[in-house]
């Protein structure tokens, strides 16, 4: 079934800018389609590991002198640094990603100087990044873009790792400095990629413009199984896809973010699929307080609503006169307690 809906559109965002810094997009195979090499099954500290800080004093040091298919442990502690995996097939792990005392105390802390870490280099999904505290991250300038991306994670030129069992938290990108370009993906940032992102707490992130939590540009990822919650943007508080993206947004808890529009999701220009996530609590000044949708064609379906509020219209669901919404039934979805209503959109058709 189809909806089709009809509202002028409003606080539109234009990037003015040439997007030619990342490269093309790879394939993802479907609802979970990632090729998983699952970090927490492996021994906790196999004798072919390189171990930080017993083998190098930095996880940098570790990563260069890592081949492909190594094994990368790190010990408890908070290590300030800003990583660059560099195109390698490595898998980068706590001591135990399933143990959330082990995750707490293994930080990777930015200290304001950039991303923290950064795929950029074509990594493929025998890339895994597993049971960190990604922190302290501003983002970083890319070449053709004009702004700040991915406080916290940026991936770009069609890499496609695993981030499993993370939290990515307290990150920024584009606030609080007079001359720096605006923000977009505070907690991860998602351009020209297909990662998997799965199981991670993505909490307490900003973006001066889109994507407090996660931000997403012309890309496929899988997001599954995260809770994205207290993140704030002027557009798309938790998440923000545009620019033919196609993520796969699965099973999520996408709570408490705040935007002036789209205050846990924000879909732009992007055909999503955004299935079977508890979408609570989340807020917006204007349209859309659970997800806003703007000239796209998305499949919305067994999500629950509840509790969520625009100032204007859409507490939980608002919708462009030029976007077509796919819905196995009309009522596909749970809604409950949505202020000031559940669903905004002029007129209606379905076919």
């Amino acid at each position: 079934m189809f909806l089709r809906t009809g509202f002028p559109a409003a606080f539109l965002l234009l990037l003015s800018v040439a997007f030619a810094g990342c490269g093309v997009a790879h394939e993802v195979d479907g609802t979970a389609g990632c090729t998983r090499r699952n970090a927490a099954e492996t021994p906790r500290m196999e004798a072919a590991a390189i171990c930080v800080p017993d083998d190098y004093p930095s996880i940098q040091q570790a990563i260069d002198a890592a081949a492909d298919g190594g094994v990368i442990v790190v010990r408890p502690g908070q290590y300030d640094e800003n990583l660059n995996f560099k195109g390698k097939e490595i898998t980068l792990r706590s001591t135990d990603p399933d143990d959330p005392q082990i995750v707490a105390s293994t930080i990777i802390y930015g200290n304001g100087k950039g991303t923290v870490v950064i795929f950029a280099g074509g990594e493929g999904s025998g890339t895994v990044l597993a049971g960190f505290t990604i922190s302290g991250g501003s983002g970083s300038m890319l070449p053709g873009y004009h702004g700040c991306f991915g406080g916290g994670i940026l991936v770009c030129n069609g890499s496609a790792p695993l981030i499993e069992k993370n939290v990515i938290r307290d990150n920024s990108t584009g606030a609080g400095a007079i001359l720096r370009p605006p923000g977009f993906g505070g907690g991860i940032a998602v351009l020209h990629a297909s990662p998997c992102i799965v199981g991670n707490r993505v909490i307490h992130n900003s973006a001066e413009i889109e994507g407090g939590g996660i931000f997403i540009l012309a890309s496929e990822p899988v997001i599954e199984g995260n809770t994205i919650g207290y993140n704030r943007a002027r557009i798309g508080g938790g998440l923000a896809a545009c620019n033919q993206s196609r993520p796969m947004i699965i099973g999520n808890v996408i709570y408490r973010n705040s935007a002036i529009e789209g205050g846990g999701v924000n879909l732009s220009a992007s055909p999503a699929y955004l299935l079977d996530n508890q979408i609570t609590g989340n807020r917006a000044e204007v349209y859309g307080g659970g997800v806003s949708v703007w000239r796209s064609n998305p499949v919305i379906e067994g999500n629950t609503f509840e509790q969520n509020s625009a100032r204007i219209k859409g507490g939980a669901i608002c919708l462009s006169r030029d976007s077509l919404v796919r819905l196995k039934t009309r009522w596909s979805n749970t809604f409950r307690r949505n202020r000031p209503d559940h669903l905004f959109y002029q007129p209606s058709e379905f076919s």
